[in-house]
């Protein structure tokens, strides 16, 4: 059972975050590097949200991919190191003329230890995934980006956690956050965590559609500069980034920090 874990394990999916300079044109940014972890960002709230929802009697876990999402590979991860049962459906790779071809994340979540049904589009894996899911005792179908409020909690504690040490990593408050908007899950939290004085831009990779009432909501927040890649989220980065970071996601933020970063700009690479 998931309460039997030690707090060393719990604890080890979510180390502390990491730090590196990336110059570009006399200017030095400061990028964190959660592409280290193997689920990426959200792996660092996932155990929370598991545990919420074992306690709850939840036993099997399902979860709707787009085909590049990170939050699968993160989803299976927690879920292997827990000895929980994770079950995806995922969109299947659509940079790929062939059909039924699995994206290189659904095969990294595979790797551990995921139930994979791999479907033509994110709304036929919504849908398949509902269906299967209200047909299986003790499942639970998490949202897309893990949009839900035990997890947004804990996401937001674990940040608050992570953004202390960034700052006493770095020796300074940072002026301007650069984040990947995918579901909007990920801003939404870093807006609540930290100070007014620093500025959020974002980057809207298109995961979702301009007109989704998810992607509305954050382009009419004042607090938030928004840029939107010029790529469909199918497509990958046109100028990726020197680190590894997912090319239909994460690295579509270089190209407009190139552009427009400022010397000492932080960027929250949140997956590889």
């Amino acid at each position: 059972m998931l309460k039997s874990l030690m707090p060393e394990k719990k604890n080890s999916l979510s180390p502390p975050v990491v730090v590196r300079d990336l110059d570009h044109n006399d200017k030095k940014f400061f990028v964190v590097r959660d592409d280290l972890l193997p689920g990426g960002t959200k792996q660092r709230a996932c155990a929370p949200l598991l545990e919420d929802l074992v306690s709850q009697g939840y036993s099997d876990f399902y979860y709707a991919s787009p085909f590049a999402g990170f939050a699968q590979v993160a989803l299976a991860y927690t879920c292997q190191q827990l000895n929980l049962k994770c079950v995806l459906f995922c969109e299947q790779d659509r940079t790929k003329a062939e059909t039924k071809i699995a994206h290189e994340f659904t095969i990294l979540a595979e790797s551990f230890g995921a139930k994979i049904h791999l479907v033509a589009s994110l709304d036929e894996a919504e849908s398949e995934c509902q269906r299967e899911q209200l047909q299986v005792k003790h499942a639970y179908k998490i949202p897309l980006g893990f949009n839900c409020e035990p997890f947004l909690l804990s996401f937001e504690k674990e940040l608050r956690k992570q953004w202390l040490i960034l700052i006493d990593t770095i020796g300074f408050m940072p002026s301007r956050i650069w984040l990947p908007v995918g579901s909007g899950t990920l801003i939404s939290i870093f807006e609540k965590v930290i100070p007014q004085t620093t500025k959020i831009i974002g980057v809207d990779v298109k995961v979702l559609n301009r007109d989704d009432s998810r992607i509305v909501s954050i382009y009419q927040n004042s607090r938030l500069n928004l840029f939107s890649a010029p790529e469909y989220f199918q497509d990958k980065a046109d100028l990726p980034p020197q680190i590894p970071s997912n090319l239909h996601y994460d690295a579509k933020v270089w190209q407009f920090l190139m552009r427009y970063g400022k010397d000492k700009d932080l960027w929250w690479n949140v997956a590889k």
